[in-house]
């Protein structure tokens, strides 16, 4: 995990003096991105969603609205929110780098009724009137 954290870390800070230069702004490229980051076991690890997602999440600027990627991932998949994004990338990725086959409609379903029970918009997190 450490490894993986020092390898975000250089590539974060090395790349570009300019972030936009590096940055995906698509889903596939947020996969390949993270995919040249991790090894494949270190998505698996039960700590990365806590430690290398919200690098992720930070990096890829996921929380930032006016993000290509968050306007991207947005339209694409009608979710708004940081985790959720994070979550499809890092399930991507996983399955790429394992070489197995990953059911991101399950998921993206699962968290679309998530937080329309929760009473949230998933695509604006608007409070849903019930």
């Amino acid at each position: 995990m450490f490894q993986f954290m020092r390898k975000l870390a250089a590539s974060a800070t090395g790349v570009s003096e300019d972030p936009q230069q590096f940055m995906p702004q698509t889903f596939e490229e947020a996969v390949n991105w993270l995919c040249n980051k991790v090894e494949p076991d270190t998505i698996r690890d039960p700590f990365f969603h806590f430690s290398g997602g919200m690098h992720t999440r930070n990096t890829l600027s996921l929380w930032d609205k006016e993000s290509p990627l968050h306007k991207h991932m947005v339209e694409r998949f009608g979710l708004c929110h940081a985790d959720d994004m994070s979550m499809l990338i890092s399930g991507a990725a996983d399955a790429k780098k394992n070489g197995v086959e990953y059911d991101i409609d399950s998921d993206i379903e699962r968290c679309k009724n998530h937080w329309i029970n929760m009473g949230y918009d998933p695509k604006t997190m608007e409070k849903r009137s019930r």
